[in-house]
């Protein structure tokens, strides 16, 4: 993985060669990159999809990971940034769904209050979640979740 300038059609790979050092992160086929809408940031999954490492892409440098003590073990299914970029929300194996304040690197006081009652309708519904989406309304922040079925 690398991140390329477009426009100067440059690969820089310093970034996040602190992941290639780690002995868990050798293969990044696998893995969920994604980046937000306000292009301020971009996420990455490794070690086995269970570990969530932020970069400010305004910058270019290292943000750092999102707890991995969030009741979770599984693998990361599904990764999305809100559209202001305030938030990441994450789907897991074990139907899990977390969502982080992506600028204090935790997760976000919803997710503590709330992230089990979604856990339990995703358990009933077929299938992984491998697409999560985000939509803000006037009166609400919505999370769209999609499984094969």
């Amino acid at each position: 993985i690398g991140v390329y300038d477009i426009v100067t059609a440059q690969r820089d790979v310093s970034l996040i060669e602190h992941l290639a050092e780690s002995e868990t992160c050798r293969d990044f086929s696998e893995e969920v990159l994604v980046s937000s809408m306000n292009k301020k940031w971009f996420a990455i999954t490794a070690e086995g999809k269970r570990r969530i490492h932020v970069y400010n892409a305004e910058r270019m440098e290292y943000h750092g990971p999102l707890p991995c003590s969030w009741e979770s073990l599984a693998p990361i299914t599904a990764l999305a940034f809100d559209e202001d970029g305030q938030h990441l929300g994450a789907c897991t194996a074990d139907d899990l769904f977390c969502l982080f304040n992506v600028q204090e690197r935790k997760p976000s006081p919803w997710t503590t209050n709330h992230g089990s009652n979604v856990s339990r309708r995703l358990e009933k519904v077929s299938g992984l979640a491998h697409r999560l989406s985000f939509c803000r309304t006037q009166h609400a922040l919505l999370a769209m979740i999609g499984t094969p079925k």
